[in-house]
């Protein structure tokens, strides 16, 4: 958490520091302001050159966020 908060303070970030209990809901709030085809473009470089972009499927994003471990 610490390392998130760390990135989040320096790029801007207003709100309180997430937590374990908070980044879930700020994650699918801010996930439903972007664009999906920008993430998506966002995130391809830091997945293996096999990576399948369809496992990025918003809906299976919000899904794992609802799901709590």
């Amino acid at each position: 958490m610490e390392l998130l908060n760390n990135a989040l303070q320096q790029t801007g970030w207003a709100g309180k520091p997430l937590s374990e209990a908070s980044w879930r809901a700020a994650v699918g709030k801010r996930l439903r302001s972007v664009s999906y085809e920008n993430l998506v473009e966002d995130v391809m470089p830091f997945l293996g050159p096999d990576a399948n972009p369809e496992g990025l499927a918003k809906e299976n994003i919000i899904r794992l966020l609802k799901n709590k471990p």
